[in-house]
């Protein structure tokens, strides 16, 4: 009866600790989990920015872009997003590479590199798409490290992008 008592009183205790377990919903998306700072080894990675592709040059038909951003990641919340891009025009589909990193609001960035295919329309719109590495970070992001899928538009000085992945902590 003793041993009986004493595992009921284990039971609720344990039942009333995982009730009282936080929801971590990221209000930036709406994805529900643990954030990347619990360091679960893998957590959903979703991020889209509205962006301003600058032309830098164009030589031998390699076009290089500077490409700002803002908008909202998990983990990052509201953020920006920079990259250094090269596409080039030489083969079809154009084939579009670079690196970047997304700057949290509190300064903590995560770093990366890009590879797709661009193609553009009759009315002068680059439809992109590709996929992406995430090779390091700071802050609460050291360490970090991740993968997924990226695509986007730009029409003239003005695009959009979307980010859809993981991040693996240590």
């Amino acid at each position: 009866m003793k041993n009986n008592l004493l595992l009921l009183a284990v039971t609720l205790l344990l039942l009333g600790l995982s009730a009282c377990r936080k929801d971590n919903t990221d209000t930036a998306t709406g994805i529900s989990g643990t954030a990347a700072t619990d360091r679960d080894p893998v957590t959903p990675f979703k991020a889209t920015y509205t962006t301003n592709p600058q032309v830098v040059s164009m030589i031998g038909g390699v076009i290089t872009l500077s490409i700002t951003g803002e908008g909202k990641a998990t983990h990052l919340g509201k953020s920006t997003w920079y990259a250094d891009s090269w596409v080039d025009t030489n083969q079809f589909p154009f084939l579009q590479t670079g690196d970047m990193n997304f700057t949290a609001a509190n300064g903590d960035q995560l770093f990366g590199n890009f590879s797709g295919i661009a193609i553009p329309d009759a009315n002068g719109k680059i439809n992109f798409q590709g996929t992406y590495d995430i090779t390091s970070g700071t802050g609460k992001f050291e360490g970090a490290t991740g993968s997924g899928n990226y695509s986007g538009w730009a029409l003239g000085n003005a695009g959009h992008l979307g980010f859809d992945g993981t991040l693996n902590n240590p």
